[in-house]
């Protein structure tokens, strides 16, 4: 029997956090760790996949030359650990295939960056003025900080 499609609620503006369907919250960056980076990363880029090569150049250091690619490894392996941690423990939250990590995408992921950019795009194609406005005025209230603001 299979699972049915898990939808998470993703916060890109401010801290990132991370709620379930019902607005629990699951995860939130508290602090800056490598493993948040990747989840955000993944969940923002959910529909591409990223290669290894471009997560060790992004996610690892100059004091990670001697073996990036096991500091790759342990960095997915905390990133997967919290996502267990946050309730997520009965689906593999990241996959690996065709070569490049993936979110997986029998998780589905509404981002509040997303539905912002969709607000202002039916914002500039609305003639009603009104309904501009509202639209707009939307979008202001998702807008509640710089994007990834503690991650810049």
């Amino acid at each position: 029997m299979a699972l049915p499609r898990l939808t998470l609620k993703a916060s890109f503006f401010g801290n990132f956090r991370l709620h379930d369907a019902d607005g629990n919250l699951l995860l939130e960056q508290t602090r800056n760790n490598k493993s948040m980076y990747l989840l955000e990363y993944l969940i923002y880029h959910r529909d591409e996949g990223i290669s290894r090569h471009k997560l060790i150049e992004l996610l690892c250091d100059e004091d990670d030359i001697g073996n990036p690619g096991n500091t790759l490894k342990i960095i997915i392996h905390r990133a997967r650990r919290m996502l267990e941690e946050a309730g997520l423990n009965h689906v593999e939250s990241i996959i690996y295939a065709r070569g490049k990590y993936h979110w997986n995408p029998d998780i589905a992921c509404e981002l509040d960056c997303d539905q912002f950019l969709d607000l202002l795009r039916q914002a500039e194609n609305e003639r009603d003025p009104l309904a501009e406005t509202e639209l707009l005025l939307a979008a202001v209230r998702l807008h509640s900080g710089s994007f990834l603001g503690r991650m810049a």
